[in-house]
C-alpha cells in the first residue's frame, strides 16, 4: 500500500497513517470553507464561442469571438477574446490582409436584455495595434436556442458555435 524502503514506510507515509481517515475529510472541508475571499455565486452568465462571417456593410469582418462573462454581487467579470482578420480584397492595395492576432477585452459591464440577449462591454487590454489598448466597446450576444435560429453577435447570425445567455 505504501512505498517502502526495505519494507519500512517513509516518514511522510507514517505521519499520514496516524491521522484517521474519518478526520481528514471534515478537516479539509473546514479549511476550504474558511476562504474569506470566496466569490459570490454568479447571478447571470454569458458564455460561448461564435464564428461571425463578414457583413455586407462591413460592420464585422470574418471573426472568431469567445466570451466568458458573469455578473455577481461584486459586478461584471470576464473576458472576450476576439480573433479577426482584415478582409483581403484583390486589387485593393490598402487592405493587404493582416494577422489574426487576438484582442483581449476585459469585461466591465454586463446588462441582460429581455430577448435572451446580453450587452457586454469591456476595455481592450491586448491588441495587435498598441493604440487600441484602452479602447472601450460593447457587443450584444443573443442566445436563440429556444427559437431554433442561429445565435447572434451584434445582430449577425453566427455560422458556427454556440452562445449561452442565462
Amino acid at each position: 500500500m505504501f512505498a517502502t524502503s526495505g519494507g519500512i514506510p517513509n516518514k511522510k507515509e507514517t505521519a499520514m497513517s496516524h491521522i484517521p481517515l474519518i478526520l481528514v475529510v471534515p478537516l479539509l472541508s473546514a479549511v476550504l470553507s474558511l476562504d474569506g475571499n470566496a466569490k459570490s455565486a454568479a447571478t447571470g452568465v454569458v458564455r460561448g464561442h461564435g464564428e461571425v462571417p463578414s457583413t455586407e456593410e462591413g460592420a464585422l469582418l470574418p471573426s472568431q469571438i469567445s466570451i466568458n462573462a458573469w455578473l455577481d454581487s461584486e459586478g461584471a467579470h470576464g473576458r472576450i477574446i476576439w480573433i479577426g482578420d482584415f478582409a483581403f480584397v484583390p486589387g485593393d492595395p490598402q487592405d493587404k490582409g493582416g494577422p489574426a492576432d487576438p484582442w483581449f477585452i476585459d469585461v466591465t459591464s454586463l446588462t441582460f436584455l429581455s430577448d435572451n440577449s446580453a450587452e457586454v462591454c469591456g476595455v481592450v487590454v491586448h491588441a495587435p495595434r498598441e493604440q487600441a489598448i484602452g479602447e472601450e466597446g460593447c457587443l450584444v450576444f443573443t442566445d436563440n436556442r429556444e427559437t431554433g435560429e442561429a445565435d447572434t453577435i451584434d445582430g449577425v447570425a453566427i455560422i458556427a458555435g454556440n452562445i449561452l445567455v442565462k
